[in-house]
């Protein structure tokens, strides 16, 4: 328990709810200022106690955290509870919050001999316990589980539990063997799964055929033309702009011929997120597509650029390295500018090409801007794979930003990052100002084009994020900004002014590491690295604790449980209306 308290005394200063006096204040401004590195999150320590009598010790016996964190532990140690859990998961009398807690344990270390109690559980009358059975089942890839997910997904109603059911089908229907398993094409599965009236199903559905794709069964030639057929009816008619992107993946996979042959429509579509969509779907293909590729690399919205250069960098098509140097002459914008030093750190090239992608990594890191952590980490990485000492030496003794000073010197034995400039009376005002705010009740309510999302904000435990956020509302910054990011049965995610993920106010935040954890509705900070948070940040659809310590937790819902499930990839928020007692 000694690094909990060691890390909680050091974040006393913006936990109380005392009125800051002049050492908080000196304190907060150093972290404002990067003088300092905000603290670590009070349980870091899990994650490196190798001590199986200590780590019993800090995480004590049938409590909520054991299970919660317990996984986190080396990997000698993850099953260090697993038979306390099952005892708990399995006692009737064990209270819901810690069964659902050692139910999310279970799934993360997934014990091979729990295959048969993770069956019998896909039937518990907790969503969340059967639901992380069945993640848990995808988790142990043993196809003998392909029927019993098929069955429940037929005898269960609940949104969550097809979601995970069907994530782990479709890691289970991969596995070898799995065409031997009664239902091991999976085909009646996705198939019911398109047909359903929730989008989110439907897009998951549709993720899953895009990661099975042609090579599998589907029952056969006749099955998969079937399965094919389906998908594009989606693909051309489904009301939902984001399931008709993810409906293009998904068509390449069963029919990548055909879906060539729609490059001319799509490369007209106004639909930037059409465009990025089928950008992405040609090139992760590995189809032989002629000029289509170029084509969407030179697309005037630098989005779908950006999109494109992605899918290079994860499919590495013949010829990505001279593109990225062609990208790092002429570009511009950051992101692509990244995306280029990305495939770069990857390639291998003689010394003459070193020398050119060197005098290209410092012209590119001179292009960005200030509070770009991301991209600019992105130009490091390149900088050490080619041994660019030079260009590291200047980021690490002068970044504005702590995280990326922090990453440079650590590529260098011995080399230390420069520390920040001292606070200035500026930055102290504003650490004022921002802890003035603990004592302030503060909420908001978030109006989106499905209805509005009312949240309470914690501005005793995260001041910084809060003050943030508030000055953010106040500017406009969200009016009008996508969803950019909906995942099922994970998150929403909003505050991107470019509208793909990539973008930020300007600036930059630390993080407020807190004891909450996150639980369905649970508001937290999106980040690109530590202390890199600026206007995005997201809200949970379920427990998702793997995340707690990570992004900095600001609030939590309190109405607008209908509106947050509803909501889908490319809704927007019309206006934010705050209230602050």
């Amino acid at each position: 328990m000694r690094h909990i308290l060691l890390a909680f005394v050091v974040a006393a200063p913006l936990l109380t709810g005392q009125g800051p006096d002049q050492d908080e204040v000196e304190r907060l401004a150093r972290y404002l200022a990067r003088v300092e590195s905000t603290p670590d999150w009070p349980l870091a320590w899990v994650e490196k106690e190798t001590d199986e009598a200590r780590l019993k010790a800090g995480l004590p016996a049938g409590g909520r955290e054991r299970f919660l964190y317990g996984w986190r532990a080396p990997e000698d140690l993850r099953g260090l509870f697993a038979e306390e859990a099952f005892a708990l998961l399995l006692n009737p009398e064990t209270p819901d919050e810690i069964r659902r807690a050692t139910a999310y344990y279970l799934m993360r270390i997934a014990p091979k001999e729990g295959f048969e109690r993770f069956i019998a559980l896909l039937g518990d009358e907790d969503v969340e316990v059967a639901g992380n059975a069945a993640r848990a089942l995808g988790r142990l890839k043993d196809p003998r589980a392909i029927l019993a997910l098929d069955g429940f997904m037929l005898a269960r109603k609940e949104r969550a539990f097809h979601i995970r059911a069907l994530r782990s089908l479709a890691v289970l229907a991969a596995q070898p063997g799995a065409a031997k398993e009664p239902g091991g094409d999976c085909a009646r599965a996705f198939a019911g799964a398109l047909r359903s009236e929730d989008p989110q199903i439907r897009r998951t559905a549709l993720e899953g055929i895009a990661a099975l794709g042609a090579q599998h069964d589907w029952g056969g030639e006749k099955g998969r033309r079937g399965m094919a057929t389906f998908v594009y009816a989606l693909l051309s008619e489904d009301p939902v702009e984001d399931l008709r992107a993810n409906a293009v993946a998904a068509y390449f996979a069963l029919a990548p011929g055909a879906a060539l042959r729609l490059a001319p429509e799509f490369r007209l579509q106004p639909s930037f997120v059409m465009r990025a969509a089928y950008a992405r779907a040609l090139i992760a293909s590995k189809i032989e597509a002629g000029p289509w590729p170029g084509r969407f690399l030179a697309d005037l919205d630098v989005r779908v650029r950006a999109a494109t250069f992605e899918a290079m960098k994860d499919a590495k098509p013949a010829g990505r390295t001279e593109v990225a140097f062609e990208t790092l002459e002429e570009e511009t914008d950051e992101v692509l500018l990244a995306l280029a030093a990305d495939i770069l750190a990857e390639a291998e090239f003689d010394d003459t090409r070193k020398g050119r992608a060197g005098e290209l990594a410092t012209a590119a890191y001179e292009k960005m801007p200030a509070s770009q952590a991301e991209t600019k980490q992105s130009v490091l990485k390149l900088a050490e794979k080619i041994g660019d000492e030079a260009l590291i030496r200047t980021i690490a003794t002068s970044d504005p930003e702590s995280a990326v000073r922090t990453m440079a010197a650590a590529m260098i034995e011995g080399l230390e990052p420069a520390a920040a400039t001292p606070a200035d009376e500026a930055t102290r005002a504003r650490a004022a100002e921002i802890l003035a705010l603990r004592t302030k009740k503060v909420s908001a309510i978030v109006r989106t084009n499905r209805g509005d999302l009312e949240l309470g904000l914690r501005s005793d435990l995260a001041p910084i994020t809060v003050w943030n956020f508030i000055k953010l509302v106040e500017s406009g910054h969200y009016e009008g900004i996508r969803f950019h990011r909906v995942v099922p049965d994970f998150v929403v995610q909003a505050g991107c002014p470019r509208g793909d993920g990539w973008g930020g106010p300007g600036w930059t935040i630390p993080c407020e590491p807190n004891f909450l954890s996150y639980e369905r509705g649970t508001i937290g900070m999106a980040l690109a690295g530590r202390d890199t948070g600026g206007s995005q940040w997201f809200i949970t659809h379920v427990p998702t604790p793997h995340l707690d310590g990570r992004y900095t937790i600001f609030g939590r819902m309190t109405k607008g449980w209908e509106v947050l499930d509803a909501l889908l990839q490319g809704d927007f928020i019309e206006s934010i209306e705050l209230k602050i007692d």
